[in-house]
């Protein structure tokens, strides 16, 4: 037997010879019908001069077979002093063969960098883009591999032009002034904005940097993280009393690239004469960037305009009206998570009509005049249903309904009548206002009203909730927060994933119950003392976020009306922890811009800012919170309100079907949102303008 095998083993050698040296001397037969031409073919198509130089090799020699290959250099360190030119790399890859040759193959490997936003790499060229760090390029090439190790250092220096213009050697006079350093706190320069400790996400179009002179008039303002420093030379760009130092789009991308979810980056500012005779520096501060952008969509009162306005935060723009009106206040408005619709209250505190729109075909589905209360919404995590309050003013009865409706039609599917704890005590008297639906959708939260005035201002207030038992709701309260004299608690606000309930709080001092007005400045709209807090959904200790409250700066900054942006994100690169965004409303000031007084009756206007949260922190009971930052694409001379959030932006239907004033109306034939459908006769109908007396579109006198 095995005899048989080394003949059979002999005849394929024999045969497979054979055919090698009728290939060579050019007799090869192909496999096609016309047998020498398409052996023409394919010797043509492996000539030499178009082939791997190892598979040159003649096929009757021994085959000489690759074993390793290498990479030269295995490891650069490159700096980038100008962003705009790339810095290039070339980088040999060679195979070595079982006969000790080595043959040059840089062109023919694939190459993969682990980190492609350090730069990029095509045929053994590598150029540096706009992140510094470090990576590593594979080389792979016949099942085998090799490695180089890449370090990026940008290294970029920007003269701002300036006038007068800043000498010509100004990085060397920073350089050398080291010796004239002069330590007068009240002359060095003063970064004012943004905070230290801040958080940023990565899709931010770009960053302002506030500061104050001091007595210098030439600055160096550096950011600073690993593998990476930019470097600002500056004269004072005047902004109102201070100074304003822009980072571009390309500057912020390069800082986000490099630093997101890893380093904090510090800023610090050193100032001079034009004499040179000093140097003053500033205190640095350091901010960090989040590892993942924001997404979600944006909806905001402006009341300078009347309007909603909203902001895809993916893909940051011009804010977008979706809903105004010169009639009367929209702005207590909620969206359906799925971005879809949109209720709001039509006429203020003292009116509360319901308006149901559809955000995609510009619809009003459900008009004020349909004569639904809801001055206070929160749309069910399946964005069908909504749930309400209204209370009128007065002080003498309370409105202890939770009204859930249908989502299209506005029709009330449930009444939660919510129960007195005892019957005799004081806290038995409330109302509920502020509703908010859980993530899970199992429990709706509520601020616990005790000296009712209006669903929109009101004393004494108490966090608490009711939820789903047994498949159905049930009208027991639950407290979180308890009412407490000398403080309200307001406006509660479930996390994306339902753990904790951030709130707002403010210390009213003692107010007399028998003289309550609604207008006292501890009214759970606009107070001076209100505070961000947090608190476990199932009740704990109560967590005031120091952080988000910049509470070193003082106790009237007026932070209220809490808004979670939809997702939970991980809090660094390598994907460990969570983060969570939050949004709320503000009277501190935003850096150096001016702060406005809207209306003769208001001191300052509230602008819209933003905090990262990391939910974690809260769930151990300490401050996870970060400090904030005022929303860049905002109108900084109003005031904004109410940042609600949805999963995403929907498109607006470009031609919208919504009937305009004087156009024929009915109830399939809607108007648009400010306008509502009135009869002239028994059967014609047209859209008007609303009266601003009569927010709800009917006419009783």
């Amino acid at each position: 037997m095995r005899q048989d095998w080394l003949m059979l083993g002999r005849s394929l050698l024999l045969v497979l010879t054979s055919n090698a040296l009728l290939c060579s001397l050019g007799g090869c037969v192909g496999s096609s019908s016309d047998g020498g031409v398409a052996a023409q073919e394919s010797k043509e198509a492996t000539t030499p001069s178009t082939m791997d130089p190892i598979a040159t090799i003649d096929p009757v020699a021994p085959i000489d077979l690759v074993q390793a290959i290498s990479i030269e250099p295995t490891s650069v360190v490159m700096e980038v002093t100008d962003r705009r030119e790339a810095v290039e790399q070339i980088f040999s890859v060679q195979a070595v063969m079982q006969s000790g040759k080595t043959i040059d193959v840089s062109t023919q490997v694939e190459f993969e960098l682990s980190d492609s936003k350090i730069g990029r790499v095509a045929l053994g060229q590598f150029s540096t883009g706009f992140k510094a760090g470090a990576a590593t390029l594979t080389a792979r090439y016949q099942g085998y591999m090799a490695e180089a190790h890449l370090k990026v250092l940008v290294r970029e220096s920007i003269v701002v032009p300036s006038e007068p213009l800043l000498p010509i050697d100004i990085p060397a006079i920073f350089d050398s002034a080291e010796q004239i350093v002069v330590d007068d706190q009240d002359a060095r320069p003063v970064i004012a904005y943004p905070f230290t400790n801040t958080m940023f996400p990565p899709n931010m179009a770009s960053m302002d940097l506030h500061f104050l002179p001091g007595d210098s008039s030439m600055f160096r303002v550096r950011f600073e993280t690993e593998g990476l420093r930019i470097t600002f030379y500056t004269r004072c760009q005047v902004f109102e009393e201070g100074c304003q130092l822009k980072l571009s789009e390309e500057q912020w991308e390069s800082l986000s690239q490099t630093a997101a979810g890893m380093t904090s980056i510090r800023v610090s500012i050193e100032g001079m004469d034009d004499g040179n005779s000093f140097l003053l520096k500033g205190e640095p501060i350091s901010f960090e960037i989040a590892p993942e952008a924001v997404e979600g969509g944006l909806y905001y009162w402006e009341t300078s305009n009347q309007a909603v306005r909203r902001v895809d935060f993916g893909h940051q723009g011009v804010p977008e009206t979706v809903l105004s009106s010169t009639q009367q206040c929209i702005g207590c408005h909620a969206l359906a998570p799925n971005g879809k619709r949109m209720s709001s209250s039509v006429g203020g505190q003292e009116g509360g009509w319901l308006q149901l729109i559809d955000l995609e075909k510009q619809i009003v589905l459900v008009q004020p005049e349909a004569r639904v209360k809801a001055q206070f919404q929160s749309w069910s995590p399946d964005s069908m249903k909504l749930v309400g309050v209204w209370s009128p003013k007065d002080i003498d009865n309370v409105y202890k309904d939770l009204t859930i409706f249908d989502g299209e039609t506005a029709q009330i599917l449930h009444t939660i009548t919510l129960t007195d704890n005892n019957g005799n005590s004081e806290d038995d008297r409330f109302e509920p206002s502020h509703p908010d639906w859980s993530p899970a959708g199992d429990r709706i939260a509520f601020t616990k009203v005790t000296q009712p005035y209006t669903s929109q201002r009101f004393g004494r207030g108490g966090i608490a909730y009711v939820k789903i038992e047994s498949g159905q709701w049930s009208n027991v309260v639950h407290e979180l927060v308890p009412p407490k004299d000398g403080f309200n608690h307001y406006s509660p606000a479930y996390a994306p994933t339902g753990e904790f309930v951030l709130y707002a709080r403010s210390v009213c001092g003692q107010i007399e119950r028998a003289v309550w007005d609604g207008e006292h400045p501890c009214n759970a709209d606009t107070d001076l003392t209100s505070q961000i807090w947090a608190i476990h959904s199932d009740g704990g200790m109560p967590i005031l976020l120091r952080n988000l409250n910049l509470v070193d700066q003082g106790d009237e900054l007026t932070n209220t009306f809490p808004k979670w942006a939809p997702f939970v994100d991980a809090r660094t690169a390598d994907k460990k922890g969570r983060l969570m965004w939050v949004t709320f409303s503000s009277r501190r000031r935003a850096g150096l811009h001016k702060q406005h007084q809207p209306r003769s009756d208001k001191p300052v206007n509230q602008l819209l800012w933003m905090a990262a949260i990391d939910p974690d922190a809260i769930i151990r009971g300490e401050d996870g919170s970060y400090a904030p930052f005022a929303l860049p694409f905002q109108d900084f001379e109003t005031s904004n309100h109410l940042a609600q959030w949805t999963q995403k932006v929907v498109s607006i239907d470009p031609t919208p079907s919504c009937k305009k004033e004087g156009e024929e109306c009915s109830k399939s034939l809607a108007c648009c949102s400010e306008l509502y459908c009135a009869a002239q006769t028994e059967s014609y109908s047209t859209c008007v303008l609303r009266d601003k007396e009569d927010p709800a579109g009917f006419h009783t006198h």
